[in-house]
């Protein structure tokens, strides 16, 4: 256990393999940096967005996120793409997905909702390059110009893309 920085406890305990991380008053003695959180709501939900980042980025990585002992998130270790976004997002998406594959000097694979499956918001796309999830304006741009006669105006098509490419083709500080 840590408090304020050091190690207040250290004790060994008997639990399954893997790494359990609980954060309680975050910044408690620390007023400045608190007056920088936002809501309780609103900080939850960037740490659930990140955990989804990851599973979908890591579908063979198990993940559990519990909120006030209620369980937000979870999924299987060693499971494939499309089980992993069938625990988060269910079978409608499920049964609206369509695999994505291109080769080349980029090698693109992943899954897309088809124009039935919509959303109001960009909570469903995730890009991801040589493993690492960034956001890519030009490439969500892109994606979306192609579904623009397909679906409303004011809806966004879910994706999940997987680019891999030789390091050197990519400039990290774009």
């Amino acid at each position: 256990y840590y408090e304020q920085g050091k190690i207040t406890e250290r004790k060994s305990v008997a639990m399954a393999r893997g790494t359990r991380i609980v954060v309680s008053h975050l910044f408690s003695d620390i007023p400045v940096r608190r007056t920088f959180l936002k809501s309780d709501v609103a900080e939850s939900n960037a740490v659930s967005r990140y955990l989804y980042t990851m599973a979908i980025g890591h579908p063979e990585i198990s993940f559990r996120f519990y909120r006030d002992e209620k369980r937000i998130l979870q999924t299987g270790k060693e499971q494939t793409l499309e089980e992993t976004l069938l625990v988060l997002y269910g079978r409608s998406y499920h049964e609206a997905l369509v695999p994505v594959k291109g080769d080349g000097m980029y090698h693109l694979t992943g899954v897309i909702g088809n124009n039935t499956y919509y959303r109001a918001n960009r909570q469903m796309q995730f890009l991801y390059v040589n493993g690492r999830a960034i956001m890519a304006d030009a490439i969500r741009e892109s994606v979306e110009s192609c579904y623009r006669a397909m679906i409303p105006n004011g809806r966004f098509p879910a994706f999940q893309l997987f680019l891999e490419t030789d390091p050197e083709n990519i400039d990290v500080n774009v």
